[in-house]
């Protein structure tokens, strides 16, 4: 049933478009296969092709979903045909100037509109295939899984549009590039200061030989010089006497100024109703331990879960369910890869489609459970800044890919649990005011430590300091050291007042010293091209360890 060509254009809407409806689901969105007849480079004879858009091009190109090679079909134009849906049906399109398009051995021109069996052929000697509609159960996209979805989107809706959507990627590699190259120059700069001073070496060495029959007047000079040390002797003496005074006395002033600061501290401890002692009984923590949860949180398209996060959370006496912001927020990680856009895309787009569920469990096995709606998100968290890093195409419009740029502070999230009177202290005055030098315990589940067995859980302790009187610049508590890792996320920050337990904040990220404590005074005593290469190493490495003030929660 031939009838006159209309305009043939390819469109985003009916490629990119149709890819996306297909990942949201695919619900009512019909496919159809090309089953392939005899081998070529790119088929197998039988393969069948799923085809989930509702535009295809048939041909040489290598724009073309359906793809053959030069070599072996010369009579098969660059982009031969095109398969279009419309309405219900889909229709085979004639395009090529040169060479013919066959439907079960029939020429066509313009278009046909195919049924399930024809056979169809591009030139008369090229490559053949069978047009067949799946029935039944198998009639549309849905059931097909989410994975083999996206890899069918990637082959047959981004392949005629990939230079524009790659450019996030090529954005991303050089900058990786980039880093690359100073990486290479450092080495290349370390390998030839290693050759001078390897030159160096040599010119001592050589003089070191060149004098070597001049060992006897040295040996003259050297008794010349005993003789004047041993003249020197009883003033050295004398003078040694005066140096071990002066240090007697330098060790005896540095020892009180250490005393007098150390009892100043002590009295403005005592003035903050602040304990001494690093922590308090066993007991006592180990009831801080019952109200500390290990967190799972995914975010689940159906019932198939995209993404996931574990962490730490912890219950307060007012009722209130805290954790860290980054472990509870899907809009906060990187974007890596094209699935990675298209699911943050879609995100922030239609956040009704994803549901989200968190699942927190103690050491005394209760649970507290949550599922809602990205859209009708129930955390409470502090205000932060999205930037838009790309796009991707959908139905004539553009869907921003955001991720937050930073959150400092604002790393906490909250909601009500409804257990109020049953969780920990807390004293918000406290956590903004914190004196350098004070103990403090943390608790989590540090790489997952402490929940392997997911029934019985408990969480790890550890210890340390408060590195900064009052709050950091980033507004947080500065930590002069730490055991934690990831997975400690979220967890409780606790210090002693008046003989218990309170918290003071939320283990959080990265701040500006890091958690190592590094001996500067040996450092100080290294070639200075050693101290410089330690420094940069310092400010180059992974910070971990902020704390965000409890008081921001409440």
């Amino acid at each position: 049933m031939a009838a006159t060509v209309p305009q043939y254009k390819s469109t985003m809407q009916g490629t990119i478009g149709t890819g996306m409806r297909v990942i949201l689901g695919g619900k009512f969105q019909r496919y159809y296969t090309l089953e392939h007849i005899g081998n070529s480079r790119y088929y197998k004879s039988g393969e069948q092709q799923k085809i989930i858009v509702d535009q295809i091009e048939l041909g040489r190109s290598s724009r073309c979903q359906v793809r053959f090679d030069s070599s072996e079909f010369p009579t098969v134009s660059g982009i031969h045909a095109a398969i279009q849906k419309d309405g219900d049906s889909w229709k085979l399109i004639h395009l090529s100037q040169t060479n013919g398009t066959y439907v079960n051995g029939r020429s066509i021109s313009g278009q046909y509109y195919l049924q399930t069996g024809d056979e169809i052929q591009l030139s008369s000697r090229g490559p053949k295939m069978r047009f067949v509609i799946p029935t039944g159960e198998n009639a549309d996209t849905s059931n097909i899984n989410l994975t083999a979805r996206l890899n069918l989107f990637r082959q047959q809706a981004l392949r005629p549009y990939r230079t524009a959507l790659w450019s996030i990627a090529i954005v991303l590699i050089l900058a990786i590039g980039v880093q690359g190259y100073f990486d290479w120059k450092f080495q290349h700069d370390l390998d030839a200061q290693a050759q001078q001073f390897a030159t160096q070496i040599n010119d001592i060495n050589r003089e070191i030989a060149a004098h070597t029959n001049h060992l006897g007047e040295l040996d003259n000079k050297a008794i010349a010089l005993q003789e004047q040390a041993n003249a020197l002797g009883d003033s050295l003496t004398a003078v040694n006497r005066k140096m071990n005074d002066f240090e007697d006395n330098m060790k005896k002033m540095k020892k009180d100024i250490i005393n007098a600061s150390q009892r100043a501290n002590q009295a403005w401890r005592q003035t903050q109703n602040l304990a001494v002692v690093t922590h308090i009984d066993n007991a006592a923590l180990q009831k801080m331990a019952d109200n500390t949860y290990f967190v799972m949180f995914g975010i689940f398209l159906g019932d198939e879960c995209v993404s996931s996060c574990t962490g730490t959370g912890f219950l307060l006496k007012n009722g209130k369910f805290i954790t860290a912001q980054h472990v509870v927020n899907p809009f906060m990680g990187s974007v890596n890869n094209i699935n990675d856009a298209v699911l943050n895309a879609f995100m922030n787009a239609v956040p009704e489609t994803f549901t989200c569920i968190i699942k927190a469990v103690n050491q005394k096995g209760r649970v507290i459970q949550k599922r809602y709606s990205l859209k009708d998100n129930i955390f409470r968290w502090g205000n932060y800044q999205m930037n838009t890093v790309g796009s991707v195409p959908y139905e004539g419009q553009n869907l921003p890919i955001k991720v937050i740029s930073e959150v400092d502070y604002r790393d906490y999230a909250w909601f009500n649990a409804g257990a109020e009177g049953e969780g920990m202290e807390f004293d918000n005055e406290m956590s903004v005011s914190m004196p350098n030098g004070a103990p403090l315990d943390i608790l989590g589940f540090p790489q997952g430590v402490g929940a392997e067995n997911i029934n019985k859980v408990s969480p790890i302790s550890s210890q340390s300091t408060v590195a900064r009187q009052g709050l950091d610049t980033d507004k947080c508590i500065l930590l002069s050291n730490s055991e934690t890792d990831h997975g400690n996320s979220g967890g409780p920050v606790l210090t002693v007042k008046d003989g218990i337990y309170v918290v003071i904040g939320i283990l959080s990220g990265a701040n500006r010293l890091g958690s190592k404590t590094i001996d500067w005074d040996r450092v100080a005593s290294l070639p200075v091209e050693t101290q410089n290469a330690i420094i940069q190493q310092v400010q180059s490495a992974k910070m971990k360890d902020r704390v965000v003030p409890i008081a921001n929660c409440n």
